[in-house]
């Protein structure tokens, strides 16, 4: 492959680089790069050579690769299988929760649904079920019959039980036909403690949001190639204009969540820090409503992942601030590819390949611009009672 052969002479001629740099005593930030170079460009090669690469064995930092390789890579993501996993490769004490919105059916009937399969123990988790206004549609006014709800999850742990349930219970809802609609979310509420509690580390977490929110929203489009009524999930970078994103680090934690308020994208008024984290949560509110559970594996596993990456010490300061300065307040569409930008998100939440490559692949899908969705309309017309399975 010519990019192999160009990699291995770029690293011989850095690797001569770095040790007249030894030896002429250069300043050591300057040996401190050439160094990551080095690392970097060691990586590829590695990668390169690899014959009949199998999932597991995947070493690579995808935003470092070159235009060519991005393409193969591109190829080779669309090609492999990404199955749907029994445990994920996050820490299982972070608590986290879902909210899965659904039409076509009656509140009551839903309700009458989950507490059934509850009972017999098809589901091994206590659901809860809501009304919930986006999504609710009143029928026969007089008597007060809702079509449509929220299924609310207890408190999950990373574990082979939580995901076999979520598993079932998208499963239950498909059997009885049940669907989702346009205005259909799902939400992923994910313990405030994974955040190292403090009023700085909110202000990185709403920074990386508006840098790489474009990338997030084409990711949590789920099956469907549109994003759902904006103003349910409101982009950070709507609410907090060019000329105010220099002032983050200065406004109070209060001001921003007054500024912010609850419809946006990524929801921080759940949290307060000056009350126990065991109450608190930060919920991602993009994504759009889906039955279809690896997906929401991969919302829930993007979601923890996003809010982790700003603990890990220096990472996130070294390009950040720049980053803001560059941005233009309307230079993304939210549901066009941003390979790049992509690539780039892509190696600092992920630390496992594997992961990298479910974001991806979910990312890419069908790798065109997003189109008109053609979303069922189940609230059209007068609804039947439904036979539950």
């Amino acid at each position: 492959m010519d990019t192999l052969i160009t990699l291995k002479t770029q690293y011989q001629q850095l690797k001569k680089e770095y040790e007249k740099a030894k030896v002429n005593n250069y300043n050591h930030m300057e040996q401190r790069i050439l160094a990551i170079r080095l690392e970097q460009l060691e990586k590829n090669i590695n990668f390169l050579n690899k014959k009949n690469i199998t999932l597991p064995k995947i070493e690579r930092n995808f935003s470092f690769l070159s235009y060519l390789d991005k393409k193969d890579l591109i190829e080779e993501i669309i090609n492999i299988k990404t199955p749907y996993r029994e445990i994920l490769n996050i820490n299982t004490f972070i608590p986290f929760g879902i909210e899965i919105e659904v039409t076509n059916i009656f509140l009551e009937d839903l309700k009458t649904l989950i507490n059934g399969k509850m009972k017999s123990k098809d589901l091994k988790f206590p659901y809860e079920i809501h009304k919930e206004d986006t999504v609710c549609s009143v029928h026969y006014q007089d008597r007060k019959e809702y079509q449509g709800g929220e299924i609310v999850s207890p408190i999950f742990y990373n574990s082979k039980k939580t995901w076999k349930d979520i598993r079932k219970l998208c499963s239950i809802l498909k059997e009885n036909h049940i669907k989702i609609s346009e205005t259909c979310s799902i939400h992923t509420h994910v313990g405030a403690e994974i955040l190292d509690y403090n009023e700085n580390t909110l202000r990185k977490v709403i920074k990386l949001f508006i840098i790489y929110e474009h990338v997030l929203f084409r990711f949590f489009l789920g099956n469907y190639f549109s994003v759902r009524d904006i103003r349910f999930a409101i982009p950070l970078r709507e609410k907090l204009l060019q000329e105010e994103i220099d002032y983050i680090d200065t406004m109070s934690l209060y001001d921003l969540k007054k500024r912010l308020t609850r419809s946006v994208a990524l929801n921080i008024c759940n949290f307060d820090p000056t009350e126990s984290y065991k109450k608190n949560t930060i919920e991602m509110r993009l994504g759009n409503g889906t039955l279809n559970e690896q997906i929401i594996q991969n919302y829930i596993m993007t979601t923890i992942c996003f809010l982790e990456s700003v603990n890990k010490p220096g990472r996130l300061d070294f390009y950040l601030e720049d980053k803001l300065k560059k941005l233009k307040e309307n230079s993304y569409y939210y549901t066009d590819l941003a390979l790049e930008d992509a690539f780039e998100l892509c190696d600092f939440i992920f630390e496992k390949e594997e992961d990298k490559i479910y974001f991806l692949k979910q990312y890419l899908h069908k790798l065109e611009p997003a189109k008109k969705s053609n979303f069922p309309t189940p609230l059209s017309g007068q609804p039947k009672k439904m036979m539950l399975k």
